[in-house]
């Protein structure tokens, strides 16, 4: 099973977008689903529903710490190349959907209950996360590759 397939299947049994793109990479970096469902766990539907970045983001932003922080150099420098992926990250996100925030890319402020209940009742996260999930992955490909 690749990643895209692994993220898509932790989507589908109810985990939130970080927690399914940071899960599906986390065995390879020496964390385990368990802990990174975990740690990955306030950072969905826009970092708890509270209008900030959407989850898939979030997510590919912890697996790029994991696989681009690296111990063999200064601290400075390992912060350097995890932020310069990041900003390539964003930079390709941004360009395929306009948007990092949950709300621009839901169209649904998940901090106002009446819209977040719209959006669940619409079935909204079913109809566009899969496709934020996939970007992710893919951006993720070709950073880490």
């Amino acid at each position: 099973m690749n990643f895209a397939e692994n993220a898509s299947r932790f989507f589908n049994r109810g985990y939130s977008c970080s927690q399914s793109v940071l899960s599906a990479y986390a065995p390879g970096y020496g964390l385990d689903e368990r802990s990174a469902f975990k740690l990955a766990s306030a950072f969905g539907g826009g970092m708890a529903h509270l209008d900030g970045a959407c989850g898939a983001v979030t997510g590919a932003l912890m697996v790029i710490g994991l696989a681009k922080f690296r111990d063999d150099i200064t601290v400075s420098a390992a912060k350097h190349e995890v932020y310069t992926a990041t900003e390539d990250f964003v930079e390709e996100f941004r360009r395929r959907n306009g948007h990092i925030n949950c709300t621009q890319l839901l169209g649904y402020n998940l901090s106002k209950p009446e819209e977040l209940k719209q959006a669940a009742d619409e079935r909204i996260f079913n109809e566009v996360c899969p496709q934020y999930l996939q970007d992710a992955v893919d951006i993720l490909k070709k950073l880490l590759s």
